[in-house]
C-alpha cells in the first residue's frame, strides 16, 4: 500500500501506512509489546486507512495529524 500510494501521489495514505508498519515492525521484532492501548491505537489508524483507501480520491484531504502523533508516540517511547 505504502509503495503504491507513493507512486500515485496519494501522501496521506503513504504516510499512515508508514507510521502503522513501523509499529508493526517494531511488535515483530519484540521491540513493543502489544499492549491494549498499542493494539487500539493500530486498529484505529488501520480503520482511517482503510476509510481513506475507500474514498482515495478525497484521501490527500483527510486529516491524519492525530493517529500519526499517536503511531509515532508508540514508537518513541520505546
Amino acid at each position: 500500500i505504502k509503495g503504491g500510494a507513493g507512486f500515485l501521489g496519494l501522501t496521506r495514505i503513504k504516510d499512515l501506512g508508514h507510521k502503522i508498519e513501523n509499529v508493526l515492525d517494531m511488535i515483530r521484532n519484540r521491540e513493543l509489546v502489544p499492549e491494549p492501548e498499542v493494539a487500539n491505537i493500530v486498529l484505529l489508524a488501520f480503520d482511517k486507512l482503510r476509510d481513506m483507501i475507500h474514498n482515495v480520491a478525497e484521501s490527500n484531504d483527510e486529516y491524519i495529524d492525530d493517529h500519526i502523533a499517536a503511531l509515532t508516540g508508540v514508537t518513541s517511547a520505546n
